[in-house]
């Protein structure tokens, strides 16, 4: 299991035009990601497990039509609630459950195409 150090969250969103590449890209996104809402996904991982996931989900989009856009969340970020509660007072959800076990510190072969894509020269910039 990946250092604590090492996890990082982004929030991944995607518009895909296409009814069903966009079925292919939410199932293949809830194989990396815990969903928001349908095309919003909450991603805890590696820099590794994020490029896994580009990896399975950039094929499926269509480059001239869809859209899909990672941001990173600072650790320490701000944090808002709107609307009504959904956990009682003083219960703060912060991440996925443990048993997701983000072991995605294996080697996998990284598709050039996928790496220079996400503009990743190597490594993760801190």
């Amino acid at each position: 299991m990946a250092a604590a150090s090492e996890l990082r969250a982004w929030v991944v969103a995607y518009d895909v035009t296409d009814p069903r590449r966009l079925v292919r890209v939410h199932r293949a996104m809830c194989r990396h990601a815990v969903p928001i809402e349908y095309s919003v996904f909450w991603l805890v991982g590696t820099p590794t497990s994020r490029l896994r996931c580009l990896q399975e989900i950039l094929p499926l989009l269509d480059g001239g039509q869809d859209d899909l856009r990672m941001y990173a969340i600072a650790a320490r970020g701000f944090r808002l609630r709107l609307g009504a509660p959904v956990l009682p007072q003083g219960i703060e959800w912060s991440g996925v459950p443990a048993g997701w076990g983000w072991d995605a510190d294996d080697e996998i072969p990284l598709n050039e195409s996928v790496v220079a894509s996400v503009g990743v020269a190597g490594s993760e910039p801190a």
